[in-house]
């Protein structure tokens, strides 16, 4: 009984703690100039007004998934005398989501379905990172925080080449170790369904 109140404490902050980070991807700006060397195809402007906004929220929900797959995790409870959870997932906190099939759902929803797939299922050769434990998320208690040194505090978003109604690339900019800035280049389709998704995952 002693340690609940200490437990509780370490969940705020990390629940704090996780909010910020989060919050750093919402400082994104845009470019919006149409790019001069992609062909004869131009996008209607509402085709165009589409596409930008589908790219700040790919790119602000990227940056989420980057976070909980990779970077951060979820906190956690901790089992009964500090012991290993017997099924391999510790009980995840989250005030953000409610079922691991939600957080399923923005994976789905941002990326194509292979790349969706991977990280769902082994985004980093250790088995999935998250999975249903009676009806609270899991968290695989192998999880281990990757070593990233990008900073997602002031992304610059633009769109490179329009390449049809459903399809055109995005450039991120980002600033990597010494302040050297780091390019990175992600296609980015509308699929059957209307939604647009990122063919992968931007590091």
């Amino acid at each position: 009984m002693s340690n609940k109140p200490a437990l509780i404490a370490t969940i705020i902050v990390a629940l704090l703690a996780f909010a910020a980070v989060l919050f750093t991807a919402f400082k994104l700006t845009s470019g919006r100039d149409v790019p001069e060397e992609d062909g004869e195809y131009r996008p209607t402007e509402e085709t165009a007004d589409e596409m930008w906004d589908a790219a700040v929220r790919l790119v602000e929900d990227n940056y989420t998934v980057l976070c909980l797959f990779y970077t951060v995790g979820l906190p956690h409870e901790e089992e009964a005398y500090g012991n290993p959870p017997e099924d391999g997932y510790y009980t995840a906190v989250s005030s953000d989501y409610g079922s691991a099939d939600e957080i399923f759902a923005l994976v789905r929803g941002t990326f194509s379905e292979q790349a969706a797939e991977r990280i769902i299922s082994d985004p980093s050769g250790k088995g999935p990172v998250y999975s249903d434990k009676g009806g609270k998320i899991g968290i695989n208690a192998d999880f281990k925080r990757m070593e990233y040194a990008v900073n997602w505090e002031k992304p610059h978003c633009e769109i490179i080449a329009f390449i049809s109604d459903e399809e055109c690339e995005i450039r991120v900019t980002l600033e990597g170790e010494g302040g050297v800035p780091e390019v990175k280049d992600m296609r980015m389709e509308k699929d059957d369904d209307g939604v647009w998704r990122l063919n992968n995952l931007i590091f």
